[in-house]
Order: structure tokens, then C-alpha cells, then sequence
């Protein structure tokens, strides 16, 4: 029966889930694939498994107030997940400060040059100690913070 009016709610509650799917997808996507670009990954297998691992979160924060903080919610998400595998594959943990990951950023562009490890990005099934022998030998060394002192002048 066309006219039922258990069937139109049940197509109702479908177009709400593929609805809520799609926004889903689509508030994941773009976070996931810039966070893998700024990686130099494209590989689309590795998008697939941030977008796969933030996705707890998008549900969270979706149902915990709307869209305002989603994208906060999703970057920070995105970059805990980075920052563990990172911390997985060099066996230590990595400060939460921006500049410690830059540091790796840097340092695993250098390491993926010729896309050696895209595929191995957040993945924790491959030969983690090449990778993080390549790693420590491209991190830039911190150093000392800079400290402004005023010049004497001179006559001359």
C-alpha cells in the first residue's frame, strides 16, 4: 500500500540515515584528505583509514551539539590519531605541542620522497623500525630558544 503509514516513516527514517551518512562523509572527507596532504599522502586507501578512524568523532560531535565545533572536533581527532602512530612507530611519546609534529611533518616528507611509505601511513603492520631509524635521522635537532640582547654601540 502506498498510503501506509508505516512505509512512508520508514522511508523517512532511511532518508535521515543517508542523510546523516552524507554529512557525515562529507564533514570527514575534506579533513581527512587535507591532514593526509599536508603528509604528502594521496594514496586514497590512506585517506580511506583516517576518515574510517575519525569517524567516532564526527558522530560525537554531531550528536552533541551541531555543527559548530565539528570541524575543531574533527582536526583534533585527526591529529591525536597522527600524533599516536607517530608515537607507535618511534616508541616514545610525542609532546602535544604543534612544533614537535611539524618536526615529524617535515622529517616524514623527507623520509616519503618517493612515496615509500604513503601506504604505510597509519598503519601499524609494516616494517616500523626502517621507518623510524629514517625518521630520527631526518628530524631537525631543537634548538636553543632565541634570546634578543641589545648591541653596544661603538664609536667609530
Amino acid at each position: 500500500m502506498l498510503n501506509d503509514p508505516s512505509q512512508s516513516l520508514e522511508a523517512a527514517n532511511l532518508n535521515s540515515v543517508v542523510s546523516h551518512a552524507a554529512t557525515i562523509d562529507n564533514l570527514i572527507e575534506p579533513v581527512a584528505k587535507l591532514w593526509c596532504r599536508s603528509f604528502g599522502i594521496s594514496d586514497t586507501a590512506t585517506i580511506d583509514r583516517l576518515k574510517l578512524a575519525i569517524e567516532d568523532e564526527a558522530h560525537q560531535a554531531l550528536a552533541s551539539g551541531g555543527l559548530d565545533r565539528v570541524q575543531h572536533r574533527l582536526d583534533s581527532a585527526a591529529e591525536k590519531i597522527i600524533r599516536e602512530w607517530f608515537a607507535y612507530v618511534l616508541n616514545r611519546d610525542i609532546p602535544s605541542s604543534g612544533k614537535y609534529l611539524a618536526v615529524l611533518r617535515l622529517a616524514f616528507l623527507d623520509c616519503n620522497y618517493e612515496s615509500k611509505w604513503s601506504s604505510s601511513f597509519l598503519l601499524k603492520d609494516f616494517c616500523v623500525q626502517e621507518l623510524s631509524a629514517e625518521l630520527q635521522t631526518m628530524m631537525i635537532m631543537p634548538t636553543p630558544q632565541a634570546n634578543p640582547r641589545s648591541m653596544i654601540r661603538q664609536a667609530i
